[in-house]
């Protein structure tokens, strides 16, 4: 695969490490202080009052909220019978609204962390242009193995999420995984701050390949290797 010319590499223990891995801490930073010069493309907010948070991005955030909480506490009989049958009242409200799965905003909304789809991490892209993806992720209890460590199958998901957004804006109009290997350099610490960066190594016709790196902003926590394929027309 064909390595971009501005991305290096420095000799690691087991394999060869990109070295943009090594600049999420400061292209983050760098994302952040000066916008007009770093942010190549900002996605765009959802068309909603300013200040004003409307009501799918609020469920989204209150049920990630909600199995944090599950997933940290462990509450009386008493009160944890009450909630369920709390969740099983409002689960049902829902089910009446059901529509085509292609209606659902859930998981189609990029203006929201995660696409607005509450199974996937609060992944939060900060820039994302031709050839190259940028996002934030904390993860929460609800993502906690062991150790005071991320579950090592939560770090794909984030993977394909953040560089099957990428491989889509690359072809059109819809990209498929095809396959997605992660290495695991470091432990991933849940309840703090870590930064994504993903790019494009080669586009062969329908085939896209990509890298991906998991930072902590002082260390290379994981990196990736994403290989997606552009559907035909009508191919589901």
């Amino acid at each position: 695969m064909k390595t971009p010319a501005n991305v290096g590499t420095i000799a690691g223990d087991a394999e060869r490490i990109p070295l943009a891995c090594l600049l999420c801490r400061r292209n983050a930073a760098a994302s952040t202080n000066d916008k007009g010069r770093h942010m190549v493309q900002q996605l765009p907010p959802h068309a909603v009052a300013p200040g004003v948070v409307d009501g799918f991005a609020d469920l989204v955030t209150s049920a990630r909220d909600f199995v944090d909480a599950l997933c940290a506490s462990e509450a009386p009989e008493d009160l944890q019978r009450g909630v369920a049958q709390t969740l099983r009242s409002a689960a049902a409200e829902l089910r009446s609204h059901t529509v085509d799965r292609d209606e659902a905003p859930a998981g189609r909304r990029p203006d929201l962390p995660g696409q607005g789809h509450p199974l996937l991490p609060a992944v939060v892209v900060t820039e994302l242009c031709e050839g190259r993806v940028r996002a934030e992720v904390t993860f929460g209890a609800a993502h906690h193995g062991s150790g005071g460590a991320v579950h090592g199958g939560v770090i794909p998901l984030v993977y394909d999420d953040v560089l099957g957004r990428l491989a889509a804006r690359s072809v059109v109009p819809v990209a498929r995984t095809r396959s997605l290997e992660v290495s695991y350099e470091a432990v991933t610490p849940v309840a703090r701050r870590l930064y994504i960066e993903g790019w494009i190594d080669e586009l062969n016709g329908r085939k896209i390949f990509t890298s991906g790196c998991m930072s902590d902003g002082t260390r290379v926590l994981t990196t990736a290797k994403g290989f997606f394929v552009a559907l035909r027309p009508g191919q589901p």
